[in-house]
């Protein structure tokens, strides 16, 4: 990795594949946010970062950043509702969130049932 990026990674030593990984510029003074993490590290891979941006009149906002793995389908109830309550922390904060990763959730199929829970969850929350 070049040495102006900082780099976290989620590993889980019991299992093969999966993970997530995460490489922000060192100048955005990235900042681990371990405590909105409430997945079940046996299931899901997620990492929470802080970092700030500086925009063209040099004020700085921190925002905060979610990469998420959810390996299997079978688990999408779960893993949506400790989303949900992962958001429900960040959200505190006060600071723009952006989310990602791979949901194993089918975005393009608008009548899959997880994609219904997901926006359900996912939707009213972004007006907060």
């Amino acid at each position: 990795m070049h040495n102006n990026f900082w780099c976290d990674r989620t590993s889980n030593d019991k299992k093969k594949g999966g993970g997530v990984i995460l490489a922000v510029p060192k100048s955005l003074n990235p900042k681990p946010r371990a405590d909105l993490n409430h997945l079940s590290k046996n299931i899901f891979e997620s990492l929470w970062i802080e970092y700030k941006l500086t925009n063209a009149l040099s004020e700085k906002s921190e925002q905060l950043i979610n990469i998420i793995y959810n390996p299997q389908k079978k688990h999408y109830k779960s893993f949506l509702e400790e989303l949900s309550t992962s958001i429900d922390y960040a959200i505190t904060e006060k600071k723009p969130l952006v989310l990602m990763g791979d949901y194993n959730i089918n975005y393009f199929d608008k009548g899959e049932r997880e994609c219904l829970d997901y926006s359900d969850i996912v939707r009213p929350k972004c007006n907060e």
